[in-house]
């Protein structure tokens, strides 16, 4: 069949049964839109997911005190297990290779401004706690708290995005000075609230840090609540725990083998589990995306087989007058590759403008920046192609083998 013909014969169907093609193109249209939209939320979320456990795959470790399941050297098991700050700067600095560290310290304390207060965690921590815990500070005279506010103890302090919020309103809080239990600091810096305010491993509190000797200072000696580590290298990462497992089992008087005397879980491994888990949830959005753009597709083919069935004597007729099972089936298949086609195009054009839209609005920091990548693409055309052909190809192949004498006379 030559082209024109074929083209004209296409039109002059489509045309004829405008209503049906709209609504199968609307069908269309919508299941693309939908698998296109949810594969690219599915690739901000994981990208900007992936962005905050940065800390699996730059070799950080963190460790927590617990209780000695194992005797050693006379003393029973079940000993609580206790980290002084003096202990701890000891053991880091017989370990090579480390560029950042932090001790934990934390207590709920009443933060006031003026005539506002709330109670929230006051956490004492070091200059590098920053960086290994990926805090979003707010860019301009914002900034945490350096290795000379640590040496001076000075009283100064860094607040998350939600204890800002509560306690300045509408103002900056830069260079404002509040009461941490009754005793003044200076607020140096803040969370970005447009952004995460960082990893934060226990509870949802609001949360105000200071550095760790001011902290000492003010409240007395403490165990340490939790150390972390960042090495300079990652190669070193593995070296570097079994040093400080080491270390501390020698000063704190337990059996080195004793995971419960000093816990350190293994990041590497939670990496690879929480990476598949990410990568499920966007599959699990295309999933839905392409269950909704097949039923576009079965409404397609609901409408070629109607066609099929009015048309039936047309068809009985040109197959009388020559035209072969080729041609007819040719003639159908290509109306339903165009209108799943102009459908899906038409879906992924709108996905586009829609995610255009979406990135000048104030999304949730934790949703990322939706895009679609080449994978998202190459997945929609291959749904795409297989609903054309799916929903063609069998009322194409039934309208091909009808026998002209039955047709005709139907």
């Amino acid at each position: 069949m030559h082209f024109i013909d074929l083209s004209r014969q296409i039109l002059l169907s489509i045309w004829t049964h405008k209503i049906r093609t709209s609504l199968a193109l609307f069908g269309i249209m919508w299941g693309t839109m939908t698998v296109t939209l949810l594969l690219a939320l599915g690739n901000g979320f994981y990208k900007k997911s992936m962005e905050n456990l940065a800390f699996l795959n730059n070799g950080t470790i963190f460790a927590w005190a617990g209780r000695t399941s194992k005797p050693y050297a006379g003393i029973p098991q079940g000993q609580n297990i206790q980290l002084g700050i003096n202990d701890f700067l000891e053991i880091m600095q017989n370990i090579p290779g480390i560029q950042w560290y932090s001790p934990e310290f934390a207590k709920e304390s009443l933060f006031q401004y003026q005539n506002k207060e709330t109670k929230s965690s006051l956490m004492g921590v070091g200059p590098g706690y920053e960086t290994t815990m990926q805090f979003k500070i707010l860019p301009g005279k914002s900034r945490f708290f350096n290795e000379l506010d640590l040496t001076q103890q000075n009283r100064v302090v860094y607040l998350d995005a939600t204890l800002t919020k509560i306690l300045f309103a509408m103002e900056d809080p830069i260079g404002k000075t509040i009461y941490i239990q009754q005793i003044p600091f200076v607020v140096i810096g803040v969370s970005d609230p447009d952004k995460n305010t960082g990893i934060v491993f226990s509870g949802n509190k609001t949360r105000g840090y200071i550095p760790y000797t001011t902290y000492l200072a003010l409240q007395g000696l403490e165990d340490i609540n939790t150390i972390f580590l960042t090495p300079k290298n990652i190669e070193d990462s593995v070296r570097i725990k079994n040093n400080l497992k080491n270390l501390l089992a020698a000063k704190l008087h337990y059996d080195p083998s004793d995971d419960e005397a000093f816990h350190m879980p293994d990041l590497e491994d939670k990496q690879v589990f929480i990476s598949w888990f990410f990568f499920i949830i966007e599959l699990f959005l295309g999933f839905c995306g392409a269950l909704t753009l097949s039923v576009g597709g079965l409404g397609v083919a609901n409408m070629m087989f109607l066609i099929v069935t009015e048309r039936t004597r047309e068809i009985g007729l040109r197959k009388a007058l020559g035209a072969s099972e080729k041609n007819i089936l040719l003639q159908f298949l290509c109306e339903t590759l165009l209108i799943v086609g102009l459908g899906g195009a038409i879906g992924i054009g709108i996905s586009i403008a829609s995610l255009f839209v979406l990135s000048h609005l104030h999304l949730p920091d934790w949703m990322g920046n939706p895009y679609i990548s080449a994978f998202s693409a190459g997945l929609t055309i291959f749904i795409l192609m297989t609903v054309g052909l799916l929903a063609g190809y069998f009322p194409a192949k039934r309208a091909a083998n009808m026998e002209p004498v039955k047709a005709l006379l139907s």
